[in-house]
């Protein structure tokens, strides 16, 4: 998404001498097809018009800086992007990481459980992609590396591996279980 929206805006700025209404049309059109939402997308285009330092200028290539700059204050009220982890204060938070094979769901399991271990939870990984070749492994590496149990068995189901690692986080009270899959759910 992120290398389409970059191309679709370089695209834009390239094809426009100067801010016109067109513009700002084909940049809505370009941040609703990147999933950001239709309301989010429309206040932010109503700001970006609104803003005092668009008037001054005339060249597309310089609303590029003050496009970044208010999608940083989107990000940052959290209204396209809302990163923070929702661990139970009490009791046992389980995430469950899904995606398509190769976008880094084992890596991202394996710095979340760093950072959680840093924070002082009781933190359990599961390796829940008895399919992919090496995943078990990886998912052991990553356990090693943060010092955190690791459950798995590549003879397994992976419904079985899950379902016996909740079974041993609850009895022996972990904080968090980060659970790895094949992706395809």
């Amino acid at each position: 998404t992120r290398n389409g929206l970059l191309n679709k805006l370089k695209g834009l700025f390239q094809s426009y001498d100067q801010i016109t209404e067109d513009l700002f049309d084909d940049l809505t059109d370009i941040f609703i097809m990147a999933d950001i939402g239709v309301e989010t997308t429309l206040d932010f285009i109503e700001e970006l018009k609104d803003d005092e330092r668009v008037e001054g200028i005339h060249s597309a290539d310089e609303l590029q800086p003050i496009i970044v700059d208010k999608m940083f204050e989107l990000y940052l009220k959290n209204e396209i992007v809302n990163n923070n982890l929702n661990i139970n204060k009490e009791g046992l938070s389980v995430i469950l990481f899904v995606g398509v094979n190769g976008v880094g769901k084992t890596t991202t399991i394996g710095k979340i459980a760093y950072k959680l271990s840093e924070e002082g939870k009781k933190v359990m990984l599961v390796a829940g992609d008895t399919f992919r070749a090496g995943a078990v492994e990886q998912i052991k590496e990553w356990g090693e590396r943060t010092q955190t149990t690791v459950i798995s068995s590549e003879s397994k189901d992976p419904s079985s591996v899950i379902f016996d690692a909740l079974n041993k986080a609850k009895e022996e009270q972990y904080d968090v279980v980060l659970i790895d899959t094949a992706g395809r759910l």
